[in-house]
């Protein structure tokens, strides 16, 4: 029986993908176009490609594509193959995976664009779509995109083995993501110190990550005395290393983003407070408010308030289990295997 040559395009070739990509490789052929420099020891062959920027938009150079049964592109609008691929008969089964809406650091979840007449235009040329998120998928069958020709790959992390919900100790706040502006990251740190004078006994908090901010943050830290309260470790990406903060770890907080940092959090029983407007890929519909998660109004009063909640053990404990069977039951690897393996 013949096995499918699949080619994906990916600008990065990012490391929480790494083991997904292996999972996919065990079922077909893959190999993986982009950008970066070749990672080691996968189980998927790597390709170059070059990314030619022209305006706003972009090319991909990429090598011989005929050879292979089914390429799939990032579903970005702004990505010039994906028009000339609408314009071609190809011997090879076309795709395109991704949020599948505009979403952005300047643009709130579907907020609608002149993209948006491209987007449905590529959904109707292409033989099949993979979404980040079911969203999508009901708005463009409203649309009149037949719904066999799309899937949804929830977008998630593998498990880290090593994880065992009952070795939980709940001692910190946690916040993980890199440290830009519009994540909001001072909201929470403002909310930290108001918690502080409220009870100087207060969970410390730990910030994993790095960015524009980190100095800012640091210097914070120094300037208010709060070295004792506050741990900033900078980047980690290391499971290994991510694995003891984790494992203390009471709820993850991110005041401006709900990205992949979600079923990150999930994975290891980890809650996740954030605002109803949060910049998201569609993760944010993982929450569901005082079940595995808090939405709060967006004011830093409020965010102290949805703290204060995690100093009952009995509710932390609570959203901390409901968050994994989330996880485990929702956003494991092999839901993602299948979303993503259904037109292939």
């Amino acid at each position: 029986m013949h096995t499918k040559k699949v080619l994906f395009i990916s600008d990065k070739l990012e490391h929480y993908r790494t083991p997904l990509f292996n999972l996919i490789a065990d079922k077909v052929d893959l190999s993986i176009a982009h950008a970066d420099q070749p990672q080691p020891n996968t189980l998927f062959k790597q390709e170059k490609l070059i990314i030619q920027h022209k305006g706003p938009f972009i090319y991909y150079k990429i090598g011989n594509l005929d050879k292979y049964d089914v390429v799939i592109y990032p579903f970005n609008a702004r990505v010039i193959n994906l028009f000339l691929e609408s314009l071609k008969k190809t011997n090879y089964k076309k795709g395109i995976f991704g949020i599948g809406v505009s979403a952005s650091y300047t643009k709130s979840y579907d907020q609608k664009t002149l993209l948006d007449y491209l987007r449905v235009f590529y959904l109707k040329k292409f033989d099949f779509s993979i979404f980040y998120e079911n969203y999508p998928l009901i708005k463009y069958k409203a649309l009149g995109i037949d719904s066999s020709k799309m899937s949804v790959a929830y977008n998630t992390v593998a498990e880290n083995s090593d994880f065992h919900i009952q070795n939980k100790t709940f001692e910190s706040f946690l916040f993980i993501g890199s440290l830009y502006k519009q994540k909001k990251i001072f909201t929470l740190i403002e909310a930290y110190h108001q918690l502080l004078k409220l009870d100087e006994n207060i969970l410390k908090l730990e910030i994993i990550g790095d960015g524009d901010e980190f100095y800012n943050i640091k210097n914070y830290i120094t300037e208010h005395y709060l070295e004792k309260n506050i741990i900033l470790h900078g980047n980690i990406t290391s499971d290994k290393e991510l694995l003891p903060i984790m494992q203390r770890s009471v709820v993850c907080i991110s005041p401006g983003q709900a990205g992949l940092s979600v079923q990150k959090c999930f994975s290891y029983g980890t809650g996740f407070i954030t605002t109803k407007d949060a910049i998201t890929g569609g993760e944010a519909f993982s929450i569901i408010n005082n079940v595995n998660g808090n939405f709060y109004n967006g004011t830093t009063e409020d965010l102290t308030k949805v703290m204060l909640l995690y100093r009952d053990e009995n509710y932390a404990k609570n959203v901390s289990n409901n968050a994994y069977l989330f996880y485990k039951h929702y956003r494991n690897t092999d839901v993602w295997l299948k979303g993503f393996l259904e037109n292939i």
